[in-house]
């Protein structure tokens, strides 16, 4: 929000509304996506994760707890997820 949009701003012409803002990741990203538009809904409402884990990395397994425990947030979130992607 403060280095890299203002960074990009300069060569392109971005919305500030945070409905037309997404943000995205897999795997490790998918998490850290859902964790930064949690955390900065001013700034994004739209989450794309591709098999994000959720699990016990950095503290990602509280996620799922904090989102039925929280105040409601304007998010729209896109989580796909996969059959035995481990396992490949």
């Amino acid at each position: 929000m403060e280095e890299i949009l203002p960074e990009v701003a300069k060569h392109y012409n971005l919305s500030t509304d945070p409905n037309d803002r997404a943000i995205s990741g897999s795997s490790s990203g998918g998490n850290a996506s859902f964790n930064a538009a949690w955390s900065r809904s001013d700034g994004f409402h739209r989450v794309l994760s591709f098999i994000g884990g959720f699990t016990n990395l950095r503290g990602d397994h509280i996620l799922p707890s904090l989102v039925r425990k929280m105040e409601t947030k304007p998010l729209r979130v896109f989580l796909q997820d996969g059959t035995q992607d481990v396992n490949v």
